[in-house]
C-alpha cells in the first residue's frame, strides 16, 4: 500500500467516526455504532481499495473470518435500516471526493468542498 492510500484510509476512518459518533471505531466493544462503524469501513476498505479479508483485518487487529462476517451481514442490515444505509451513502460519496482529489492542504480541500456544493445548490434552484 502506498503513503497516499494509506492517508486516503486514515481519512475515511475519520469520516466515519465523526458520522457514526464514536472515538475509536477498532474499540473492543459490540456497542452497536461501533460495531456499525467498523462494517461500513470494511465495506469500503473491500470495494473500494480492494483489499483482501486478511489485509484488513490486519489493519483493525481482527481475524479475517470476523471481516467476512462483517461485510455480509452489512449487506443485509442496509436493506433494512435506512439510517445506517444513509450514513453508508454519505461515506461512499466521501470516499469519492477522497480519492478523487489530489492531494490537497486544509484550506484547498475546504474551498473545493464549497465550489461543489455551490453547484449542488445550482443545480437545486434551477
Amino acid at each position: 500500500m502506498t503513503s497516499k492510500e494509506l492517508n486516503q484510509i486514515s481519512k475515511i476512518k475519520t469520516f466515519i467516526e465523526q458520522e457514526m459518533r464514536v472515538i475509536d471505531m477498532f474499540q473492543k466493544t459490540r456497542r452497536r455504532e461501533y460495531v456499525d462503524s467498523r462494517r461500513i469501513f470494511f465495506c469500503v476498505l473491500r470495494n473500494k481499495f480492494l483489499l483482501t479479508y486478511q489485509a484488513i483485518g490486519d489493519m483493525a487487529e481482527r481475524d479475517h473470518a470476523t471481516i467476512i462476517y462483517a461485510i455480509k451481514t452489512f449487506e443485509n442490515i442496509i436493506k433494512i435500516d435506512k439510517l445506517l444505509n444513509i450514513t453508508y451513502q454519505k461515506t461512499l460519496e466521501e470516499v469519492e471526493f477522497i480519492t478523487s482529489i489530489p492531494d490537497l492542504t486544509r484550506r484547498e480541500e475546504i474551498l473545493y468542498k464549497i465550489e461543489k456544493l455551490n453547484e449542488e445548490l445550482l443545480c437545486l434552484v434551477d
